[in-house]
């Protein structure tokens, strides 16, 4: 079992607190020539093979069979989160809980979630199941369970409640993507993705 610091933007962050968010998509990158040389290596080889198209079948097997994804069931993932220190280490003080900062901090810059040490960590999230598959392969429950939220009309209409739930999602996950990377890695692109399913759980022993 491992542990691993995963970052999420505040809106996920209070998702989780609230018992809404139990998934969260991460891009699967590979390398097309990683692709073919492990097909290869597995005693296949393909004519007429386009390293930079490789086929479809081909990357998912890959993914699935030949490289390890960003964490595997049992693993205890620690959330990164936008974050401050006022006194440099206690308390600590996290955005997600709105701004709980002595009022002469009231406004000040919050610190990036990429810089959140160990030590503030408070949400620990045990991984239930992991696997591959493309981006906009998502269901409603996908949806919902990423911390997606409907309202009552939108729920009891099962046409447009998977339309709105789906239009949400894609805003959130474009967000989440550099303006630079959305042809490849927005909601249009449909790229491959780690799919991670977890629960809350303590603190490991020993952290």
């Amino acid at each position: 079992m491992k542990n691993i610091p995963i970052l999420f933007n505040t809106e996920m962050v209070q998702a989780i607190l609230a018992g809404h968010k139990t998934q969260t998509r991460r891009i699967a990158k590979y390398s097309a020539q990683r692709v073919y040389d492990f097909a290869c290596a597995d005693g296949k080889w393909y004519e007429n093979y386009d390293p930079k198209n490789p086929p479809r079948h081909l990357i998912e097997w890959y993914l699935r069979m030949g490289t390890v994804g960003p964490c595997m069931i049992g693993d205890v993932i620690w959330v990164r989160e936008t974050f401050d220190d006022i006194e440099l280490g206690k308390p600590w003080y996290y955005k997600a809980d709105g701004d709980l900062r002595p009022e002469c901090w009231k406004g000040e810059k919050w610190r990036p979630s990429i810089h959140m040490p160990r030590e503030a960590a408070r949400i620990f999230l045990r991984v239930t199941d992991v696997h591959v598959e493309h981006l906009c392969d998502m269901r409603l429950n996908d949806c919902l369970n990423e911390g997606v939220r409907l309202t009552t009309a939108e729920e009891k209409d099962l046409v447009l409640g998977p339309v709105r739930a789906r239009e949400r999602f894609s805003q959130v996950w474009n967000s989440t993507i550099k303006p630079a990377d959305i042809g490849k890695f927005g909601w249009e692109a449909n790229p491959w993705v780690w799919v991670i399913t977890f629960e809350r759980c303590d603190k490991p022993e020993g952290w």
